[in-house]
């Protein structure tokens, strides 16, 4: 949860998934699966997009970056950050 939270920048805020993705500079990647708030998401971070697909779980919009996003079902989202 340490790297999820803190180079993936995972947060709750106001009730909403939120990240703030900061990769350090030797890793050209990060990706992890995580089950938050009922929804099962995979997500892959590089240093200038954000993938995440909801792999179960209803329809929910995040943040990343500060920007808003909707994430559906099995359909993959691409987010530059």
């Amino acid at each position: 949860m340490s790297v999820v939270m803190g180079f993936a920048g995972l947060r709750i805020k106001n009730g909403m998934i939120c990240f703030r993705p900061v990769i350090p500079e030797k890793w050209d990647r990060l990706s992890f699966k995580i089950d938050v708030k009922g929804c099962y998401f995979s997500i892959n971070i590089t240093r200038k997009k954000f993938y995440i697909k909801l792999e179960s779980g209803n329809e929910i919009v995040i943040e990343v970056s500060g920007k808003k996003q909707k994430v559906s079902p099995g359909k993959p989202v691409e987010i530059n950050i």
